[in-house]
């Protein structure tokens, strides 16, 4: 009881650990945007006018969807919503229509654009004045839009929402080797063995924060009558040791126990977030577990959800941007001394003349997905409205529950292909 007990206080612990985690990410990420905004290049700059859109999109849609619920439901087509969820869910689906029609506007002008010397090139890296005006201007005209044309768009965001996830878990598994190679270049390069310990001890310290949790999700979610926690939970633990164990053996080229222990614990996220929306069956002995973790928690665990899906996009647009890459993994280009010089002195360096460093469109339609998968997260999946007088869609977390488990098998697919591919395919190069 007592061991139970010291699990139970954890709970919010855990929680704080992880949004302190991913608040750490979201500072580094505007340390970056910051940069970038004062970067002399003019690519760079765009690239850093445009996320801060994002942000200040993404923000403004998860305010309103917590609050002024009393005066949005006075305006427009939210005047027939019947309680606050419609008016907060509707408000969050009409921004992200406008982020997605702005974008999309965007993608259809700069296609074939090649270099910044032709006139369409202006469009990306200029009028930003011009481009605030017209998100606003949709944002606000789509809140007369008719509700049952909403729910389409909810129904299309839902279904391309998975383009954007696989994005996100690979520039997760990036991530995550980046931070094992840059960590083991250190120990190579010292003579102590403090890195190889850093090593060590983080991927330990990762791997026994899942186990805690899986141990949570089994007292409070689990257990007799809980067959969808209890299966999710044990497919997790199969899977979370199966690639561990490939990851440490000698073969395994593309191998390492940091990336395992970072892919464990975001498959262990997305197995929470799916536990705690599974619906409670009043008719099932397990309902009654289903009121253990408190509202405050749950929170936590979607406001980590939502900061992910921000950073993401921002580490696919702002850190690539500053060495000047693409959008898809490219060499690093070198930049001279006398070019930052330059941006350090705030003078625009135009490095486009001859070609643009990124592809203009495909910039955007990452931008599209990117916005849709971010309306389902803040609307928790939940694909309804409850009007006045009718109910438009079907209001279950079935949906959220398996999106969030097939996103975690799709990761543990991806990150075993990604180790014993250099072993099935010996005849490719994977350097």
């Amino acid at each position: 009881a007592e061991y139970m007990g010291n699990l139970e206080s954890s709970v919010p612990q855990m929680v704080l650990c992880c949004l302190a985690s991913t608040a750490c990410c979201a500072c580094q990420c505007c340390q970056c945007l910051f940069n970038c905004l004062r970067c002399g290049k003019s690519s760079t700059r765009a690239r850093a006018q445009y996320f801060t859109m994002w942000v200040a999109a993404a923000v403004t849609a998860w305010l309103l969807r917590d609050y002024g619920h009393e005066h949005l439901r006075k305006v427009g087509a939210m005047k027939d919503c019947g309680d606050d969820d419609c008016a907060g869910n509707g408000m969050v689906l009409r921004i992200s229509l406008a982020m997605v029609l702005v974008a999309s506007i965007l993608a259809v002008l700069l296609f074939g654009v090649s270099s910044g010397s032709q006139p369409r090139a202006a469009i990306q890296n200029s009028f930003f004045s011009i481009k605030w005006v017209l998100l606003a201007g949709i944002a606000v005209a789509t809140v007369w839009m008719d509700n049952k044309s909403l729910m389409a768009y909810a129904y299309t965001s839902a279904v391309l929402s998975s383009l954007f996830m696989v994005a996100g878990i690979v520039l997760m598994l990036e991530w995550a080797h980046t931070w094992n190679d840059t960590w083991v270049s250190y120990l190579d390069q010292s003579d102590s063995k403090f890195w190889g310990v850093a090593i060590i001890g983080t991927s330990l310290f990762i791997f026994s924060g899942s186990i805690v949790v899986w141990a949570l999700l089994i007292h409070y979610y689990g257990g007799d009558h809980c067959t969808h926690t209890n299966a999710f939970v044990s497919v997790t633990i199969v899977l979370s040791v199966i690639v561990t164990i490939t990851s440490v053996f000698d073969k395994v080229k593309n191998g390492a126990l940091l990336p395992s222990a970072v892919m464990v614990a975001y498959a262990t996220y997305l197995l929470a977030s799916a536990v705690i929306n599974i619906p409670s069956d009043n008719s099932s002995e397990c309902v009654a577990r289903h009121s253990r973790i408190d509202k405050a928690t749950q929170k936590g665990i979607y406001s980590v959800g939502v900061i992910f899906t921000i950073v993401c996009v921002g580490y696919c647009t702002i850190r690539r941007a500053s060495y000047g890459e693409s959008l898809k993994p490219s060499e690093r280009k070198t930049v001279s001394a006398a070019d930052r010089n330059d941006a350090e002195g705030g003078e625009v360096i135009e490095d486009e003349e001859d070609h643009t460093e990124y592809n203009y469109s495909f910039f955007h339609v990452v931008y599209v997905v990117g916005a849709m998968y971010l309306s389902m997260v803040l609307i928790n999946w939940d694909l309804s409205l409850q009007l006045k007088d009718d109910q438009l869609g079907s209001k279950s977390t079935w949906t959220a529950v398996w999106v969030k488990m097939g996103s975690q098998w799709a990761a543990f697919a991806i990150y075993f292909w990604s180790l014993i591919a250099p072993l099935v395919c010996s005849g490719r190069d994977f350097d």
